[in-house]
Protein backbone atom coordinates (compact mmCIF):
# COMPACT_ATOMS: atom_id res chain seq x y z
CA UNK A 1 0.00 0.00 0.00
CA UNK A 2 1.18 3.37 -1.37
CA UNK A 3 1.47 6.32 1.54
CA UNK A 4 0.29 8.69 -1.14
CA UNK A 5 -1.90 8.85 -3.87
CA UNK A 6 -0.47 10.74 -7.60
CA UNK A 7 -2.78 12.63 -9.72
CA UNK A 8 -0.49 13.53 -13.56
CA UNK A 9 -1.61 16.79 -14.74
CA UNK A 10 -0.39 18.38 -18.32
CA UNK A 11 1.29 20.86 -16.22
CA UNK A 12 3.13 18.82 -13.56
CA UNK A 13 1.50 15.94 -11.19
CA UNK A 14 -0.08 16.48 -7.17
CA UNK A 15 0.80 14.16 -4.27
CA UNK A 16 -2.08 13.51 -2.08
CA UNK A 17 -0.44 11.98 1.43
CA UNK A 18 -3.12 8.91 2.58
CA UNK A 19 -3.38 11.22 5.87
CA UNK A 20 -5.16 13.88 3.83
CA UNK A 21 -7.45 11.52 2.30
CA UNK A 22 -8.06 9.86 6.06
CA UNK A 23 -8.80 13.39 7.51
CA UNK A 24 -11.78 13.40 4.78
CA UNK A 25 -12.77 9.89 6.21
CA UNK A 26 -12.95 11.29 9.57
CA UNK A 27 -14.47 14.72 8.41
CA UNK A 28 -17.43 13.26 7.17
CA UNK A 29 -18.10 10.99 10.39
CA UNK A 30 -17.27 14.36 12.27
CA UNK A 31 -20.69 15.81 10.74
CA UNK A 32 -22.81 13.07 12.45
CA UNK A 33 -21.80 14.75 15.94
CA UNK A 34 -21.12 11.83 18.15
CA UNK A 35 -23.58 9.99 16.34
CA UNK A 36 -20.95 7.90 14.88
CA UNK A 37 -17.52 7.00 15.23
CA UNK A 38 -14.85 5.03 13.27
CA UNK A 39 -13.70 1.93 14.98
CA UNK A 40 -11.58 -1.20 14.68
CA UNK A 41 -13.40 -4.69 12.56
CA UNK A 42 -14.70 -5.66 16.21
CA UNK A 43 -16.47 -2.26 17.38
CA UNK A 44 -13.52 -0.78 19.38
CA UNK A 45 -12.48 2.66 19.07
CA UNK A 46 -8.36 2.72 18.24
CA UNK A 47 -6.03 4.50 19.67
CA UNK A 48 -5.52 6.35 23.02
CA UNK A 49 -5.61 9.57 21.41
CA UNK A 50 -8.22 9.18 18.76
CA UNK A 51 -5.60 7.88 16.44
CA UNK A 52 -7.79 6.06 14.29
CA UNK A 53 -6.09 6.29 11.06
CA UNK A 54 -5.25 2.72 11.07
CA UNK A 55 -9.01 1.62 10.70
CA UNK A 56 -9.04 3.99 7.57
CA UNK A 57 -7.75 1.77 4.66
CA UNK A 58 -6.76 3.29 1.12
CA UNK A 59 -5.83 1.46 -2.00
CA UNK A 60 -5.40 2.65 -5.69
CA UNK A 61 -7.50 0.80 -7.84
CA UNK A 62 -6.95 1.32 -11.70
CA UNK A 63 -5.48 4.15 -10.67
CA UNK A 64 -8.08 5.59 -8.51
CA UNK A 65 -8.66 5.24 -4.84
CA UNK A 66 -10.51 2.74 -2.71
CA UNK A 67 -11.62 3.70 0.55
CA UNK A 68 -12.72 0.96 3.24
CA UNK A 69 -13.56 1.95 6.92
CA UNK A 70 -15.20 0.94 10.15
CA UNK A 71 -18.16 2.63 11.94
CA UNK A 72 -20.25 2.12 14.60
CA UNK A 73 -23.44 4.00 14.95
CA UNK A 74 -25.64 5.30 17.75
CA UNK A 75 -29.20 3.45 18.18
CA UNK A 76 -32.15 5.47 16.07
CA UNK A 77 -29.61 6.63 13.51
CA UNK A 78 -30.29 4.75 9.75
CA UNK A 79 -27.83 2.82 8.63
CA UNK A 80 -28.86 3.79 4.93
CA UNK A 81 -29.08 7.37 5.59
CA UNK A 82 -25.86 8.22 7.18
CA UNK A 83 -23.92 5.55 5.10
CA UNK A 84 -25.08 7.83 2.41
CA UNK A 85 -24.20 10.86 3.61
CA UNK A 86 -20.90 9.97 4.49
CA UNK A 87 -20.16 7.92 1.02
CA UNK A 88 -21.49 11.00 -0.48
CA UNK A 89 -18.97 13.82 1.75
CA UNK A 90 -16.23 11.88 0.96
CA UNK A 91 -16.80 11.25 -2.62
CA UNK A 92 -17.18 15.14 -3.42
CA UNK A 93 -14.37 15.60 -1.53
CA UNK A 94 -11.93 13.41 -2.90
CA UNK A 95 -13.62 14.82 -6.34
CA UNK A 96 -12.80 18.23 -5.34
CA UNK A 97 -9.05 17.26 -4.28
CA UNK A 98 -8.21 14.87 -7.24
CA UNK A 99 -10.57 15.83 -9.90
CA UNK A 100 -11.73 12.72 -10.18
CA UNK A 101 -14.31 9.84 -8.41
CA UNK A 102 -12.71 7.74 -5.78
CA UNK A 103 -13.13 3.80 -7.25
CA UNK A 104 -15.13 2.95 -4.47
CA UNK A 105 -15.44 3.50 -0.93
CA UNK A 106 -16.74 0.70 1.11
CA UNK A 107 -18.34 0.98 4.78
CA UNK A 108 -18.45 -1.74 7.25
CA UNK A 109 -21.43 -1.10 9.82
CA UNK A 110 -19.43 -3.03 13.03
CA UNK A 111 -22.03 -2.73 15.33
CA UNK A 112 -24.71 -0.16 16.84
CA UNK A 113 -24.23 1.64 20.00
CA UNK A 114 -26.91 2.04 22.94
CA UNK A 115 -26.02 0.97 26.08
CA UNK A 116 -23.93 -1.45 25.05
CA UNK A 117 -22.59 -2.21 21.54
CA UNK A 118 -24.89 -4.86 19.73
CA UNK A 119 -22.65 -6.20 16.85
CA UNK A 120 -23.37 -6.00 13.76
CA UNK A 121 -21.68 -6.92 10.25
CA UNK A 122 -23.39 -4.73 7.18
CA UNK A 123 -21.05 -3.85 4.18
CA UNK A 124 -22.52 -1.05 2.34
CA UNK A 125 -20.42 -0.26 -0.97
CA UNK A 126 -20.30 2.22 -3.72
CA UNK A 127 -18.56 2.20 -6.76
CA UNK A 128 -17.91 5.56 -8.59
CA UNK A 129 -17.54 5.57 -12.91
CA UNK A 130 -14.97 8.03 -14.34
Amino acid sequence: MADAYTVRTDIGKIVIQNNSIREIVKNAVDDFGGRVSITNKKGRPQGLFGDDSRDIEIEIVDGRIAIKTYIVIRFGSSIHNVTSRIMDSVCSDIELLTGQKPASITINVAGVMSTKLAKRDIEVEKHYDD
